[in-house]
């Protein structure tokens, strides 16, 4: 039975509506059941919100990495051939990083658990990463 209506993300659904649903995500979206099965069960047992908090933290942690590293390559080459050049250079990139910078620290004190449990993830991918470029050379 295909899923004719659009449904509200905080409707409930019953069992078969579920499966339903499930079938047309797999089918148009190529998903496997088990991710399906993870994202349902993060709504259900409303861990969304800390998944998302993990994601946020290390979000504005790298896009404030990203633009800091500006300062880097425009005090290496400062107006390198067919570079887009940020207007207000270098007012707005130090104003965005102080901002990622803030939020970053503000998920710190709202969510700590959620933090540094994010930062541990990227700890442990970063040392994964280490470990994997030695043994490759």
């Amino acid at each position: 039975m295909p899923v004719t209506t659009q449904l509200h993300p905080l409707d409930p659904l019953s069992a078969e509506e579920m499966a339903s649903a499930m079938a047309i995500l797999r089918r148009e979206r190529d998903l496997s059941e088990r991710t399906l099965v993870i994202s349902i069960a993060l709504v259900l047992t409303n861990s969304y919100d800390e998944l998302l908090s993990y994601v946020v933290f290390a979000d504005w942690l790298f896009f404030g990495l990203s633009v800091a590293g500006l300062f880097v390559l425009r005090r290496r080459d400062p107006a390198p051939p067919g570079a887009f050049l940020m207007p207000g250079y270098p007012y707005t990139a130090a104003l965005f990083v102080l901002v990622a910078a803030a939020i970053v620290l503000q998920s710190f004190v709202v969510s700590p658990r959620q933090s540094w449990t994010g930062y541990a993830l990227l700890g442990l991918g970063a040392l994964g990463y280490a470990i994997s470029r030695r043994r490759a050379a």
